[in-house]
C-alpha cells in the first residue's frame, strides 16, 4: 500500500518536472549508495545510516526531509517481539533469534547493535541466530511467522502499518524505543547539476500546497517536506564511530 503512494509521488514529480523518471530498486542500501556514487542514480529515499555513510564517504547530499503529521522530523528504532513473548528488553533476547533489516540500516542494524554494546556484550555473539530481511515489513513477517524472536523496526514503517494494517502489528508488541534520530532523508548525488537539484527541491518543498500533492502526502502519512540539516544525523555518526572502534564482527 505504501509503495502505491511512492509510485504516485514519482508520477507527480514527472508531471511537475515535465520529464520521465526511471525508478530503480536495487534491494540494499549499499547498492543504492554505489549507484549514487557512480552517478548512475540521481535521487533516492534512503535511511539515515545510508545517508551518513554516503555523505562521509563520497559527499552524498541532503535534498529534503519528510515531516511527520506531528511536525517532527525524527524517528526511532522500535524493538519488537511477538505478543506472547516474555521479553521486556534487549537483554532478554540474548541467545535468541533476531532479524536485522540491512547491514547499513540505522534503526534495523546500527541502533540494535549499539544497544547490545551498552550491555557490555558483543553483537557478533549476542544472538544465537540472525538474519537480514532487507525490509522492515519483512522483519515483522519474520516475527509473526515464528522465524525470529525479535527485530528492530523503523518507527515510521511500524506506525504506518499500525494505521493501515493493524492485523499485522497486532500480532507484535514494542518493548523498547530508542532515542530520536534524524529522519530518513531524500538525497542526491553530489554532482547533480544545480538547475535540476533546485527544481527538484522546489517541487518537494511546494508539494503540500498542491491538492494532488496533499493527497499523496496524506497517503504516505507525511505533512510536508522541508530542507534538512546534516547536524541532525550526528547521533548516527556517533554510533557509527563507536561501532568502528569495536572489535571486528564476523
Amino acid at each position: 500500500e505504501g509503495v502505491t503512494y511512492y509510485r504516485r509521488l514519482v508520477e507527480y514529480l514527472e508531471d511537475q518536472l515535465g520529464r520521465p523518471i526511471h525508478v530503480i530498486d536495487k534491494g540494499s542500501y549499499q547498492e543504492f549508495n554505489s549507484l549514487l556514487k557512480k552517478g548512475e542514480l540521481d535521487i533516492a529515499f534512503v535511511c539515515s545510516g545510508s545517508y551518513v555513510n554516503g555523505h562521509d564517504q563520497f559527499g552524498l547530499e541532503l535534498l529534503v526531509v519528510p515531516i511527520a503529521p506531528s511536525g517532527e522530523k525524527v524517528y526511532y528504532s522500535y524493538l519488537v517481539v511477538p505478543t506472547d513473548s516474555t521479553a521486556t528488553s534487549m537483554a532478554d533476547l540474548k541467545g535468541k533469534r533476531f532479524a536485522y533489516t540491512d547491514p547499513m540500516s540505522n534503526t534495523g542494524k546500527l541502533c540494535p547493535d549499539h544497544q547490545i554494546r551498552l550491555l557490555d556484550e558483543d553483537p557478533a555473539t549476542f544472538f544465537n541466530e540472525t538474519m537480514y530481511t532487507y525490509a522492515h515489513d519483512r522483519s515483522l513477517d519474520a516475527i509473526i511467522e515464528g522465524l525470529v524472536d525479535g527485530a528492530a523496526i523503523d518507527s515510521l514503517i511500524y506506525d504506518y502499518l499500525a494505521q493501515t494494517k493493524p492485523d499485522i502489528t497486532s500480532k507484535t508488541k514494542i518493548i523498547a524505543r530508542s532515542d530520536p534520530f534524524g529522519i530518513p532523508p531524500v538525497v542526491i548525488r553530489p554532482d547533480l547539476p544545480q538547475p535540476l537539484r533546485e527544481r527538484l527541491k522546489k517541487e518537494f518543498l511546494q508539494m503540500h500546497n498542491n491538492p494532488e500533492g496533499v493527497e499523496i502526502l496524506a497517503g504516505m502519512m507525511l505533512k510536508r517536506f522541508e530542507e534538512g540539516n546534516d547536524a541532525d544525523y550526528d547521533s548516527v555518526r556517533q554510533m557509527r564511530k563507536i561501532s568502528a572502534s569495536s572489535p571486528v564482527e564476523e
